[in-house]
């Protein structure tokens, strides 16, 4: 959580949870987000509290979904077809969550336009409204933490407009990839890293490494986006479990330009948040954080 006024970051507070905080949360009537509830509040204390504030959510929270359409339909058209196929997916009704959809700079390999199809559950929504009222303040914005992450990237690095960039974040030995062109999402996978029993550090990572540049080239030729790795502009790792050692595995492999996201010299931080541990500021949390006050204009980056 960070707190934000005038443009500078003047309070950052987190908690490390001992029962993942997932969708499961929101459940029944939203029974078990109760303990969470007084989570958030004690770290809205920490931060000093706020008249406003926003939510950025974990992705795995929505649904997302890439959906072809035919050319030329009306605006009524595509709104019925979007959610004809949003209901394909589905178990339950799609009255049950909240559903927002753009057109994607990409289009399917038969030319046909691609739409982003998110879902949302409404108890979700319904929730935070109560948190909301408990904490005393107006929620104005929910957004999603991929969102987040490419807003950021795109205000704290030089991109241009055609790029093809591969964003990389690594949590509990999961690896995302998210890619971003004409600064836009195009798509995001998920690879699993198998770190039992490994002591050979730098073997690890070279394996790792090697795996996250087959599932890249799996990626761009699969979705014809080019005939190989070459087709990337750069690769950018951003959140505090991604090592040093892994990016430099990387590089090694790669001629593409493997960075890390900077953020803490590209924001204003008031002494007392610059006294926070860097690794903190480094994660993803804060990333997205970072992303949600810059859709709010809460913030600027030189």
């Amino acid at each position: 959580m960070i707190r934000i006024e005038r443009g500078t970051i003047n309070a950052m507070a987190s908690r490390e949870l001992v029962q993942p905080f997932g969708p499961s949360a929101f459940m029944q009537e939203g029974a078990s987000f109760a303990g969470y509830a007084s989570i958030i509040d004690d770290l809205w204390r920490q931060c000093g509290g706020a008249a406003s504030f926003g939510v950025t959510l974990s992705h795995e929270f929505a649904v997302l979904r890439k959906i072809p359409s035919a050319l030329g339909l009306s605006q009524d058209q595509l709104d019925k077809h979007l959610k004809w196929e949003a209901e394909q997916g589905l178990i339950s009704s799609l009255q049950n969550y909240f559903i927002d959809y753009q057109r994607l700079p990409v289009s399917s390999h038969l030319g046909h336009p691609l739409y982003l199809l998110v879902l949302l559950r409404k108890i979700i929504i319904e929730q935070l409204k109560v948190l909301s009222h408990g904490l005393r303040a107006r929620l104005v914005d929910i957004d999603i933490d991929v969102f987040a992450y490419i807003r950021t990237l795109l205000k704290m690095a030089d991109v241009n407009n055609d790029d093809l960039i591969a964003i990389v974040s690594m949590v509990n030995a999961k690896i995302s990839v998210v890619l971003i062109q004409q600064c836009d999402y195009i798509l995001m996978n998920h690879i699993t890293v198998n770190e039992a029993g490994r002591t050979n550090k730098s073997s690890m990572y070279t394996d790792v490494a090697l795996a996250l540049i087959k599932e890249l080239k799996r990626i761009i030729f699969g979705h014809r986006l080019g005939s190989g790795l070459e087709a990337l502009n750069s690769i950018y790792f951003i959140g505090e479990e991604v090592s040093g050692d892994l990016i430099s595995a990387v590089s090694a492999q790669i001629k593409i330009p493997v960075k890390r996201l900077e953020i803490l010299s590209r924001v204003k931080l008031s002494s007392e948040a610059a006294r926070q541990n860097s690794s903190e500021a480094m994660s993803l949390q804060y990333t997205a954080a970072i992303g949600m006050a810059l859709k709010q204009n809460a913030i600027t980056i030189p």
